[in-house]
């Protein structure tokens, strides 16, 4: 909670949107329809986000959590899909047969990575199975379920429920739902809800609540042993989330820790990487600081008078290492590059997915952090020229971009989730 209150208070409007979103559907998820529906309304009803569209997936969850509830808010600011349509898109996406992204020859790739990409390859042959296109919502015959199943539980059984392990997870708990093994499928949304509230961070909620069969399990109350939170705790949240809110809205952002200096905050963030044992000491951390010339070549080869925020990062350090393992390492000045010259298919990538347009911003940004990485570290020139540059966190396996108004408000909330780490 009070990382998302830190959020209300500092970060891009369209970021507490998407934050508050994904808060409801927590909520549902735990069968708090009420809740979830009273703060998806307050958030409906301010002006200042009626432009702001909730993305494809959200939507499909959110419709799904509706439905199976038979719980549905006063308004929404977008037209509902049916449930069976939902579930139809939703099982394509997981089980149908996709372009394989494998050589003929896993001898060619690092003796470490053969192992698993076999064991992925064999798993992907397995989910194929769940899927028949002519048959109702894609769900193949109960026998095909159980080759589909027999995969994936081979898959994992070597597999901690970390990273993307865990969407493979949530697909075993859809098959099995699939199959009205509901006692069998309880104990993983279980395991998972556990999992989600110690690193919500790569949680993927949207896809456990868009098959309709779990998202019946969920509104039943079934991860409502492994939360932190109560009826009457959800109520004060609820509460604390609108006054946040309205007093954002009346008073505008502000950074969390104005008056620290750039030195002050990167040591603490060491520290507290090493405290949660995410980076060693002995890690180098702090660069040296990138020269006045060196600022200056950057910015004749890039075009562009950098803002004074990053300046003034780059006046600590000039480049700095990963300080958790889905953290981008940021790069040294004579290393950043427009995204669109160094990787022009990302871009393109989210081209064909984006409903919102985001990705034109996207084009325009520079990247200062992650290339050839999991996750991104982007800046945006303002859009009139003048102003703060927002920065964006980008990442393989998020959802969007995460989007803080500057460089500096970007370490500072990774500061405080180091801090407050669980905090769902």
């Amino acid at each position: 909670m009070k990382i998302l209150l830190k959020t209300i208070k500092s970060s891009p409007l369209s970021e507490v949107y998407q934050r508050l979103i994904s808060r409801a559907m927590w909520w549902g998820m735990l069968g708090k329809i009420a809740a979830a529906n009273e703060l998806l309304e307050c958030l409906w009803r301010k002006d200042q986000f009626r432009e702001l569209k909730v993305n494809t997936y959200d939507r499909r969850a959110l419709t799904q959590l509706w439905t199976q509830s038979g719980e549905f808010p006063a308004s929404l600011p977008f037209e509902r899909q049916s449930s069976e349509e939902i579930d139809a898109l939703n099982w394509a996406r997981h089980f149908a047969p996709s372009a394989d992204f494998f050589p003929d020859d896993l001898t060619v790739l690092p003796s470490a990575l053969q192992e698993q990409w076999r064991a992925t390859k064999k798993l992907r042959a397995g989910l194929k199975l769940a899927y028949a296109k002519e048959a109702d919502r894609g769900i193949a015959k109960p026998d095909n379920l159980a080759q589909a199943l027999a995969a994936i539980e081979e898959y994992l059984e070597t597999r901690p429920l970390v990273g993307h392990e865990k969407l493979n997870t949530l697909m075993k708990a859809t098959l099995l739902a699939a199959r009205s093994e509901s006692d069998r499928a309880k104990p993983l949304l279980q395991a998972w809800g556990t999992a989600y509230q110690k690193t919500p961070e790569n949680g993927i909620p949207m896809e456990l609540m868009s098959d309709a069969k779990v998202a019946a399990l969920l509104v039943s109350g079934t991860l409502a042993p492994t939360a932190s939170e109560n009826e009457a705790n959800i109520k004060a949240e609820l509460e604390l989330f609108q006054q946040a809110l309205a007093e954002r809205l009346e008073e505008g952002a502000a950074l969390l820790a104005p008056t620290r200096n750039w030195q002050d905050l990167l040591m603490e963030v060491q520290a507290q990487s090493i405290a949660k044992e995410e980076i060693t000491a002995e890690e180098v951390w702090l660069a040296p600081a990138a020269t006045t010339a060196a600022v200056a070549a950057a910015e004749q080869r890039l075009g562009c008078k950098l803002g004074p925020e990053y300046r003034s990062f780059l006046s600590c350090t000039n480049g700095l290492p990963k300080h958790s393992e889905v953290s981008p390492s940021i790069h040294k000045i004579e290393e950043v590059a427009w995204l669109s010259e160094r990787d022009p298919e990302l871009i393109a990538l989210e081209r064909e997915v984006d409903e919102t347009g985001e990705w034109k911003r996207l084009s325009q940004s520079l990247l200062i952090g992650g290339y050839e990485e999991e996750q991104q570290l982007l800046l945006l020139p303002p859009a009139e020229g003048a102003g703060v540059w927002e920065c964006w966190f980008w990442a393989s396996w998020n959802m969007g971009a995460t989007k803080y108004l500057s460089i500096r408000d970007y370490f500072e909330h990774e500061l405080a989730e180091l801090m407050e780490a669980g905090d769902v």
